[in-house]
């Protein structure tokens, strides 16, 4: 895939995930179409290959949220190193239960940073074991789309 076709979906993402969310919410949780974009990334290519791109769509993302700036794109690059280092050392093949996996631990992990830095440097947030095991369903779904699609054009 084109470095700008690449380029293009992450904007598009980034987008969808900052004018829509509220559409795909249920029981008030919706998927993270950004790290679910992200980890697809890294499954498919080695993290040195994408992490220009997931500093990009890091950067998006914090632009347009409401949270500090850097939190989100420090987290994700941090997240997708960790998930590729993971994939490269323990895995030879990405299979149906390597994506579920990833998808699982990528957004614990990845919770569990936004949690950590914004404690860190802000104040003390919480949130609910339901709403971590959802958004990871959520996100193993559309790693799923996003993967499967990713796969023909990388």
């Amino acid at each position: 895939m084109k470095p700008f076709l690449i380029i293009l979906l992450l904007l598009l993402v980034v987008v969808l995930e900052s004018a829509s969310a509220s559409l795909f919410d249920f029981l008030e949780v919706s998927p993270n179409l950004v790290l679910s974009l992200v980890l697809s990334l890294v499954l498919l290519k080695d993290f040195r290959q994408v992490w220009r791109y997931l500093l990009v769509i890091g950067l998006l993302a914090d632009f347009f949220s409401g949270l500090p700036f850097g939190l989100i794109s420090l987290s994700l690059v941090i997240t997708g190193y960790s998930v590729s280092l993971l994939n490269r050392t323990t895995f030879s093949a990405v299979s149906f239960w390597v994506i579920a996996g990833f998808a699982f631990l990528g957004t614990f992990f990845y919770n569990f940073l936004q949690i950590f830095f914004y404690r860190l440097f802000f104040s003390p947030i919480s949130v609910g074991l339901n709403y971590l095991l959802l958004e990871s369903f959520y996100n193993f779904l559309i790693i799923l789309i996003f993967f499967h699609g990713l796969k023909k054009r990388l």
